[in-house]
C-alpha cells in the first residue's frame, strides 16, 4: 500500500488489478486485521461516515470480494457461527 497524489494504491500481485482506493476503501482496507468480519468492517464505515449501516453493507462486501478476487486478502470463515473474515 502506498499514498500516491492524496490517494492511497494497493499493489496487487498482477500489476494489472492494482487499486487507487478513495477515503472510505482506505478505511475498509485498514479495517482489515484478520479479526473483524465483514459486518463489523461495515459498521465501523457507516460509524465514520455517518450512514445506517444496512446503507453500506453491500458495498463493503463487494470491496472485500473484489479484493479477494484479486488476491490481495484471504477470505475465510471465522467459524460455522459467524460471517466471512478476511485478512491481508
Amino acid at each position: 500500500m502506498r499514498k500516491f497524489a492524496g490517494s492511497l494504491l494497493i499493489a496487487a500481485p498482477n500489476p494489472a488489478d492494482n487499486i487507487e482506493l478513495n477515503d472510505s476503501g482506505a478505511l475498509m482496507f485498514r479495517a482489515i486485521d484478520g479479526k473483524r468480519s465483514v459486518a463489523e468492517i461495515g459498521e465501523l464505515v457507516a460509524a465514520a461516515f455517518g450512514i445506517p449501516v444496512d446503507e453500506i453493507m453491500d458495498d463493503v462486501a463487494e470491496f472485500v470480494a473484489d479484493l479477494g478476487e484479486r488476491r490481495i486478502v484471504d477470505l475465510f470463515e471465522a467459524s460455522d457461527a459467524a460471517p466471512t473474515s478476511v485478512d491481508r
